[in-house]
């Protein structure tokens, strides 16, 4: 069936004549997009369905790190392209010493609610009308209480985890390539890898109770008033700043400022180019769950 649709799909490429319909041989550049894109998708579903449900990994480890060995990951289903499961697998098969644990919407639900109802960020999390966000919420309360990684569900790692820091470091920065839209001002940060850069956080490494982590949690649910009710132009863009890396730079530098001596490890720009911005086959999950990327004019938690 794969082989039959790919011919089929090239001969339309082509301008060669299908039963139902000739596409020209020189389309519009938007719409010869618009053709390729949609072609690639449907190759997709063939090649990727059926989903293969992501299952929790748990070894049996004695560790000897201050950070736990355990990561930590969520999504808002555990069914996933084939493609993307097998990277997900590769990723673990890499760091054998760790357990995987995957949340899905209901579980990452369940978690917040009997564990964080007492705290204001409890609130703000299910007032967020956005899975990103969420995610965003849940990787610092999970991290707080338990220790261990946190890993987006379309990221990775070409290292084992355990490699990129020794067992007394209590947590790992790292950095995005972009620059952060405001410069620092403490001249502690001048001595930073990259101090001008947003600190990194899709993918993370803490001991349980990191006071940084507190100190997020405890900003994110100060900021609130700032953003409830209110329509974004660019909704992905106010959840960067409120509770994603724009929000984490912004208190990972106040952390850092005032905490000279810590003892966290410092990786330059992707765990020292170490880390993976996209799983090989991740894009499909956007197939079943639209990516908020796109959308316009919405607010982001009520």
């Amino acid at each position: 069936m794969a082989e039959w649709f790919k011919a089929h799909a090239w001969n339309a490429c082509i301008g060669e004549t299908l039963s139902w319909v000739r596409i020209p041989l020189s389309p519009p550049k938007k719409m010869k997009n618009n053709i390729i894109y949609k072609l690639k998708k449907n190759i997709r579903r063939i090649t990727e369905f059926p989903l293969v449900e992501i299952k929790d990994r748990i070894v049996q480890t004695t560790n000897e790190f201050c950070i736990p060995n355990n990561v930590y990951q969520t999504w808002e289903t555990r069914f996933l392209g084939k493609t993307h499961a097998n990277s997900i697998k590769l990723f673990r098969d890499n760091n054998p010493s760790l357990s995987f644990y995957l949340f899905d919407k209901k579980k990452r639900d369940d978690y917040m609610s009997s564990n964080w109802s007492n705290h204001d960020i409890s609130n703000i999390y299910f007032s967020s009308l956005f899975g990103p966000m969420k995610a965003d919420i849940f990787r610092y309360c999970i991290l707080y209480d338990l220790g261990g990684y946190y890993f987006d569900i379309a990221k990775g790692c070409n290292v084992p985890l355990t490699q990129l820091h020794n067992q007394n470091h209590d947590g790992i920065i790292t950095y995005e390539e972009n620059t952060f839209f405001y410069p620092p001002k403490n001249k502690n940060l001048f001595n930073l890898k990259r101090p001008f850069n947003y600190f990194l956080q899709w993918g993370l490494a803490f001991q349980a109770k990191h006071p940084f982590l507190k100190e997020l949690i405890d900003e994110i649910s100060k900021n609130y008033d700032f953003y409830k009710n209110i329509e974004f132009d660019n909704p992905k863009l106010a959840i960067l700043n409120f509770t994603g890396p724009g929000m984490y730079t912004k208190v990972m530098r106040k952390y850092l400022s005032e905490n000279p001596n810590n003892n966290l490890k410092e990786l330059d720009i992707k765990f020292g180019n170490q880390g993976i911005f996209k799983l090989k086959g991740s894009s499909v999950r956007h197939y079943i769950i639209p990516s908020y990327t796109y959308l316009t004019n919405s607010m982001i938690c009520r």
